[in-house]
């Protein structure tokens, strides 16, 4: 069965992209014309460097054959068995007595039955490659959502698979006009609910717990509160929900040197939560490209991070009481 090639010249050769009943597959270690199959930022497509001609010549990767030697007598076979035998095509040794000893043979490559479609020609040098990045993703219960360990990367936004959706997006008008390698050079966008989980394995990674403390984190919600040196004081609390008549009516004593006041709360807008307790919904973050939408990204988590681990001292006139003395 041919398999079918669609392909754009470049400057330098072509830009081929393999469809067969699976879909979309990888062409490493093909040779067209004689080029050598080199990956691009875009998983499907696949960029040669070779002369041009009118019908273009493609070659599977190297094939090996296992050719059988002789038969070899295993250890423990009783050594009144011959130690070989020698093969012949038909017949076989015992399996539990013989192994069969074989050597790879390069076949070589095949040349590929193809149907080519040519969709045009594009300057390979005037495409602006995406930068490299790699954020982690925290992981959401297993109940509610995707419990594995997952990282957001460049290829998501090439993907077709059934994470396409869900991480970075392209408007489906430039997904219909413009090539996959090239989606990455228009609007991208990415969800609220990714951005919150971005954000959130950066802050747990990034928090310096001198100075800041996660209080919630959840599928739906995070919060972390700044921790606020204060000259030490005994605060006096009751236990009204005590096991005991007794615990219920002991006076406790606890010596407190900082207080926690809530500095960053987030939910996200397909599971808002706790909102009327003062957590924003973190919106979609958007750039006027894959790369522009990288820098709003890093610029959004080092502000956080910034204002989260913004080293602070005990005030000399409240002493963290946040009260100033009447002069």
């Amino acid at each position: 069965m041919p398999l079918n090639i669609s392909y754009y010249e470049t400057e330098d050769g072509y830009l081929l992209r393999k469809i067969d009943g699976y879909g979309q597959t990888a062409l490493g270690g093909y040779l067209l014309n004689g080029g050598e199959a080199q990956t691009t930022w875009d998983p499907s497509w696949w960029r040669f460097v070779c002369p041009k001609t009118e019908t273009p010549v493609l070659e599977g990767p190297v094939w090996y054959e296992n050719k059988p030697l002789y038969w070899e007598r295993l250890e423990g076979t009783p050594a009144s068995f011959p130690e070989r035998l020698e093969y012949e095509e038909g017949k076989t040794a015992a399996d539990n007595l013989y192994r069969l000893v074989t050597e790879k043979v390069n076949r070589g490559r095949k040349v590929q039955d193809c149907i080519f479609t040519r969709l045009g020609e594009i300057v390979w040098a005037n495409l602006e490659k995406p930068e490299e990045f790699s954020f982690k993703l925290a992981k959401e219960s297993s109940w509610s959502g995707d419990a594995n360990e997952r990282l957001l990367e460049i290829k998501d936004i090439f993907s077709s698979n059934i994470w396409a959706e869900s991480f970075i997006q392209v408007a489906d008008i430039q997904r219909a006009m413009t090539p996959s390698f090239a989606w990455h050079l228009g609007p991208c966008t990415l969800p609220s609910n990714i951005f919150y989980r971005v954000v959130r394995a950066w802050v747990k990674e990034n928090l310096n717990g001198k100075y800041a403390t996660i209080t919630s984190d959840y599928d739906f919600v995070f919060e972390v509160k700044k921790i606020l040196p204060c000259k030490p004081h005994e605060v006096k609390y009751t236990r009204p929900f005590g096991r005991t008549k007794r615990e219920r009516s002991k006076v406790y004593v606890q010596l407190e040197k900082d207080r926690k006041v809530s500095v960053f709360h987030i939910t996200h807008k397909q599971k808002v939560h706790g909102t009327e307790y003062g957590a924003k919904i973190l919106p979609d973050i958007t750039g006027e490209s894959l790369n522009d939408l990288l820098l709003n990204i890093k610029a959004y988590l080092d502000e956080t991070m910034t204002m989260i681990n913004a080293p602070l001292q005990i005030c000399p006139h409240c002493e963290g009481s946040g009260i100033a003395e009447e002069k």
